[in-house]
């Protein structure tokens, strides 16, 4: 006769993290042999992620059930930004350019990492920076949301 051992789930993500843009991060529900259920979906006990999101999952067994939640913030490197809703933005020294093809910039907000905001209106395309720094980026078109962490350096 085989027994098999079941614990109620304790599910952990961890703390809320950053990363870069480029860099991936494995998020493991552990509890091997329950069922999972992610934000996104899947139903494995690792997920790989790589964009900005609150992601969360449930797991259950004979037990019962836990879940938990991690918020991962992405931070991209504004010179190499590519959004598939077609948002880009770059740099050029001090001065963001922003082009959203097809779309109407209806609303954009700038906010340094403090919350401090620099810059809040609609349809500008390019705007002076103070400098080197981490911004907050919030754009709504005509199409689609954006809000993305910027980091702003010139080498």
């Amino acid at each position: 006769m085989q027994v098999m051992v079941y614990e109620t789930p304790l599910v952990n993500l961890g703390n809320d993290t950053t990363i870069y843009q480029g860099q991936s991060l494995v998020l493991n529900a552990g509890n091997t042999g329950s069922q999972y259920l992610w934000s996104t979906g899947e139903i494995t006990q690792t997920i790989l992620v790589t964009v900005s999101d609150i992601y969360s999952v449930e797991v259950n067994n004979f037990c019962g059930n836990d879940s938990d939640s991690i918020l991962v913030d992405v931070i991209t490197d504004v010179q190499h930004l590519r959004e598939n809703y077609k948002l880009n933005a770059f740099t050029r020294g001090n001065i963001l350019f922003i082009e959203t093809p097809n779309q109407k910039i209806e609303e954009m907000q700038i906010s340094m990492l403090s919350g401090k905001v620099i810059y809040k209106g609609s349809g500008i395309h390019q705007i002076r920076l103070p400098g080197n720094g981490i911004y907050i980026l919030k754009i709504k078109t005509d199409k689609a949301i954006f809000s993305r962490k910027l980091l702003v350096f010139s080498n």
